[in-house]
């Protein structure tokens, strides 16, 4: 009896001692577990701190975990992370008890902009080796991507890793590059991994987006991914030969797959979004060591098919393949086009074509065939309206340098309708520069077919002529910023053509007789005179003082008895005066320009304008002599407000009939010509300045150092130039005689015909002046 009750007392004893022992172990686990996860976490190089502990029957929960490394390049806050596993093992071994480990909620956020320690920096830890955990799940947990410039993604994410080590990540609601000209969001990103091996990467639901840049501070999502790649290389230091393909990709399982479903790309401006591209699926598979195929297709919006087949090897920057489109929107590809280009209801013009790409280092090499219909266009400068209905095909092979933004062009060919045009060339538009270096050549081509290869919205009145014949023609242009005065312009034509058939626009006929000409000023007014032979108004050429002729022929034109109409050379020095300036400050029209845009066209500037005055100048030049041409031309001109005609300039000026003009007021008059209602100030101010005085005493001696007066000419009219006086209203016309001769004429019927050029043009132009058109 007394033994049983010393063997109870010792049960008693030995149970409370247990008991104690258990309440011991249970009252101390989450202390231990606590410093077992900080002790851990430091072996990471993580500095961590957590609030409080809870003891489940199965498991800790550890409550406002917060953690971070002394580098900045990690930190977090966790909302719950409950470790698994059993209380005794967890209690006697630790963390080295635990089953599994589970995250909820909480924020993590990665610096890549903070730098990295080095292995030897970071240490190996006095901790032992580090365990992987076995399990590892978490869920609601927001991970943010930092770089220098402020957050580059963010999504949440949920994790589940078993004891084998496959590794599934998904994140839901990624958004890379927010706020910048480049950004993505997407759906869902679902990410499947073996061990430290990646197999495939999923995603669905993904908007890329296209924004205007708000300046060359503002880094879209690419260029701020490869400055973060850069400096990792430059961290890591360079890998080199086969090595280096195993360092970039040897994260990737041999079958790595990708697959993106439901690609759409927006475009967004100040005056909205679009969408583009739209259910787009594209695959990537591995293919080897160090290169990928991909693979995709898709319905733009709009309609049509897109698709490709590309191999890439990302290490070499070298990639393969070929590219389809099948009636795909214009609409598609508009945000890869140049903003300048005023595409007008894009979404209605076609692109078919194959092309094929091979890239390597810092060039792309396309070769293919492109082709565009129903395309239109609309600004101001090209037309009223929109210029619709335009069809083009272009066939060749390029090259495009992107570092130096540069575009070579080995041979183009672009057909529209009938005709073709060969172009060959490199185009470069550099911060600091820009080179235009193109050659253009037509073979021999139908008339016809030449100007049915323009819009009909451009020609407008001007498609009823009709030719036959025809005509080719070559045209070289190099024109560089950082050498304006080394640029070139050539122009050859061999112009085979006859016109049949005009429009009643063109009708020159009308001229033979008194004729209505009707001016639109550029304030809306409207100025009518009643000309043409046998009006008080018109002054034959042959009662036209010759210094007039060869003042305004040396002024305006001084190739005019020589070309076809055009001027290349003065084209060329208008071109290169106005680059220079920035501005536009000098036009390269000829007489016969000047004459069509005056009789036959609207004072607007615009491309449909230029297009027709070709082809009228053209025109007009086939039909009439020149003689002709410089007749009508200065009978109708302007020479200031309300003042049409050289017979009303010579009276309204000075007072005397045009073939009474002298040297000075002749030089005079044709100096004006560019802008002549600006510079009517001279007549009302009564008294030419002296600066303009000089002006046209400089213009009078270039005419007789090119033979165009004789020295008695010059004498005479330098001489009344520096007091050339005014007519006025009411006054009794001058009576007064002047001496000199001019060199005859080259027209119909003149004796001692001379052979003249163009090096008068613009002799005068010693200061910016701008053309009045």
């Amino acid at each position: 009896m007394k033994r049983g009750r010393n063997a109870a007392v010792v049960a008693a004893v030995a149970g409370g001692v247990l008991g104690a022992g258990a309440l011991g172990g249970w009252l101390a686990l989450p202390g231990i577990v606590r410093e077992e996860v900080v002790a851990r976490a430091e072996q990471r190089g993580l500095r961590c701190s957590v609030r409080d502990t809870d003891v489940g029957l199965g498991s800790i929960v550890l409550r406002g975990v917060d953690l971070h490394d002394d580098a900045g390049l990690l930190r977090g806050s966790l909302g719950e992370l409950e470790i698994v596993g059993g209380l005794f093992g967890l209690a006697t071994s630790g963390l080295d008890a635990i089953e599994r480990v589970e995250v909820r909620g909480g924020e993590v956020v990665v610096d890549a902009s903070a730098r990295r320690k080095s292995p030897q920096e970071a240490g190996a830890g006095d901790g032992g080796p580090v365990r992987v955990l076995p399990a590892i799940a978490a869920r609601d947990v927001r991970a943010v991507l930092r770089d220098s410039r402020g957050e580059l993604g963010s999504g949440v994410v949920e994790v589940r890793r078993d004891p084998a080590g496959g590794l599934e990540i998904v994140a839901r609601d990624l958004v890379l590059g927010a706020g910048t000209s480049e950004s993505t969001t997407i759906g869902e990103l679902r990410v499947v991994a073996s061990g430290s091996v990646l197999d495939r990467v999923e995603a669905r639901d993904v908007v890329v987006e296209v924004r205007d840049r708000e300046g060359e501070d503002d880094e879209g999502l690419l260029a701020r991914a490869r400055a973060l790649r850069g400096a990792s290389d430059e961290e890591s230091g360079a890998q080199e030969g086969a090595g280096a393909a195993a360092g970039a990709f040897g994260f990737l399982g041999e079958a790595f797959e990708g697959r993106v479903q439901g690609l759409t790309v927006r475009r967004s401006t100040a005056d909205g979004s679009r969408d583009v591209l739209t259910n787009l699926s594209l695959d990537v598979r591995r293919d080897g060591a160090d290169a990928f195929r991909t693979r995709g297709e898709g319905a733009p919006d709009h309609g049509g098919r897109l698709g490709w087949d590309l191999r890439v090897e990302p290490l070499s920057l070298r990639a393969v393949g070929s590219i389809e489109l099948r009636d795909v929107a214009v609409a598609v590809v508009e945000p890869l086009l140049p903003d300048a280009l005023p595409l007008h209801r894009s979404e209605d013009a076609r692109l078919e074509g194959a092309l094929t790409i091979e890239g390597a280092g810092d060039a792309l090499h396309a070769t293919g065939r492109l082709a565009v219909r129903d395309l239109a266009l609309q600004s101001e400068r090209i037309a009223p309206a929109p210029i619709a209905g335009i069809a083009l095909e272009l066939e060749g092979e390029s090259t495009f340098l992107p570092e130096q933004r540069r575009l070579e062009i080995a041979r183009l060919r672009v057909r529209s309708g009938a005709a073709h045009v060969d172009v060959s060339g490199a185009v470069e538009w550099a911060p600091d520069h820009y080179l235009f270096d193109v050659r253009a050549e037509m073979p021999a081509t139908r008339c016809n077919d030449a100007i049915s290869a323009i819009p009909r919205d451009l020609l407008q009145e001007m498609a009823a002529f009709s030719l036959t014949g025809s005509i080719g023609g070559r045209i070289e242009a190099r024109v560089d910023s950082r050498d304006l005065d080394a640029t070139q312009l050539r122009i050859r034509v061999a112009d085979g053509c006859r016109f049949e058939m005009v429009p009643p626009l063109a009708d020159l006929s009308r001229f033979d007789a008194p004729f209505v000409h009707r001016v639109e000023e550029p304030d809306g007014a409207v100025f009518e005179m009643t000309t043409g032979p046998g009006t008080p108004e018109w002054t034959a050429i042959a009662d036209i003082s010759p210094f007039m002729l060869h003042a305004v022929l040396g002024h305006e034109d001084g190739g005019f008895f020589r070309h076809s109409g055009f001027s290349p050379s003065s084209i060329r020095e208008a071109l290169v005066r106005n680059l220079r300036a920035g501005r536009y400050v000098m036009g390269g029209s000829t007489i016969s320009m000047q004459l069509v845009k005056n009789v036959f066209l609207r004072r607007e500037k615009t491309l449909a304008r230029k297009v027709q005055e070709v082809l009228l100048v053209w025109w007009i030049e086939s039909a009439w002599p020149k003689e002709r041409i410089l007749e009508l031309y200065l009978n109708v001109i302007e020479y200031g407000p309300g003042v049409y005609g050289i017979r009303n300039a010579a009276q309204h000026y000075f007072g005397v009939q045009p073939s009474e003009l002298s040297p000075a007021q002749a030089a005079y008059l044709a100096t004006i010509l560019p802008n002549p209602k600006a510079y009517h100030s001279h007549w009302e101010q009564g008294a030419l300045p002296s600066s303009w005085a000089s002006r046209v005493a400089r213009f009078i001696r270039t005419l007789g150092e090119r033979e165009r007066f004789d020295a008695t000419a010059v004498d005479e009219g330098v001489r009344e130039a520096e007091s050339l006086q005014f007519h006025r209203g009411g006054e009794p016309p001058p009576v007064r005689e002047f001496a000199g001769r001019t060199t005859p004429l080259p027209i119909s019927g003149a004796a001692n015909e001379v052979v003249w050029d163009e090096a008068l043009d613009g002799m005068v132009a010693e200061e910016p002046v701008d053309e009045y058109e």
